[in-house]
């Protein structure tokens, strides 16, 4: 078994938003962080998406500049997608997991 490349620190996340060299990456990274959860590794932004969800295809075609892994969505610049089809797949993604893991209700039902 691999093991995860993310690993916790002590960091905050304005923190290492704010160490990223690359203007463009981090004023990139500075958005993410509105929208997702997200990876900065080497040039590429990293924005994490439930697999096999209803849509998930038609959205990453209709994206623009993108690699892709079976969890993951690899984008160099966020000027090269469409920001509003990235709102809609990271909406669409937490919706699905959410509805695949179900939290209990704060009273304990």
């Amino acid at each position: 078994m691999s093991k995860p490349k993310t690993k916790p620190t002590e960091v905050s996340a304005d923190s290492h938003i704010a160490a990223i060299a690359n203007e463009e990456q981090r004023n990139d990274a500075q958005t993410l962080s509105a929208l997702a959860g997200f990876a900065v590794r080497g040039s590429e932004l990293v924005v994490y998406i439930a697999e096999g969800f209803e849509g998930r295809d038609v959205m990453l075609a209709k994206l623009g500049k993108h690699k892709i892994g079976k969890v993951c969505v690899y984008i160099r610049r966020l000027a090269n997608v469409d920001l509003r089809v990235l709102e809609t797949l990271i909406a669409r993604s937490v919706a699905e997991m959410k509805r695949r893991y179900p939290q209990p209700d704060e009273s304990g039902a």
